[in-house]
């Protein structure tokens, strides 16, 4: 008797891997497209803390906190920046931190150094 083709147990032994395979590759695929969100969104929350960073070191020295809003790429960002005065004179820190408008989430926390101007 000669066997030709394979028997209903190969087949569904066979069909158990390759579901298994594809289930895992989902599953790959879709952390994938949440870490490029999450890396995404920390892109533009880094590019709201610069700006700040940018603006407290051009603009006259404000001591204090200092809250804003900003929109990057229709994304919504509060932002908090706090400047303070470092025990060196005429030296000041300047933390910004970004959260997240829809979710409250704090996203990105930069500091930055400025002298105030003679």
């Amino acid at each position: 008797m000669r066997d030709d083709g394979f028997t209903l147990i190969e087949v569904l032994a066979s069909l158990l891997i390759f579901s298994l395979a594809i289930i895992g590759l989902t599953r790959s695929s879709m952390e994938s497209v949440r870490t490029a969100s999450v890396l995404q969104n920390k892109s533009y929350a880094a590019i709201v803390a610069d700006n700040q960073i940018v603006e407290l070191k051009i603009l006259p020295l404000q001591m204090g906190i200092i809250t804003g809003d900003s929109i990057v790429m229709g994304k919504s960002f509060d932002w908090k920046a706090e400047v303070t005065k470092t025990p060196s004179k005429n030296f000041y820190e300047i933390k910004v931190e970004v959260i997240d408008k829809k979710t409250q989430q704090l996203i990105i926390k930069r500091t930055a150094f400025r002298l105030a101007k003679p």
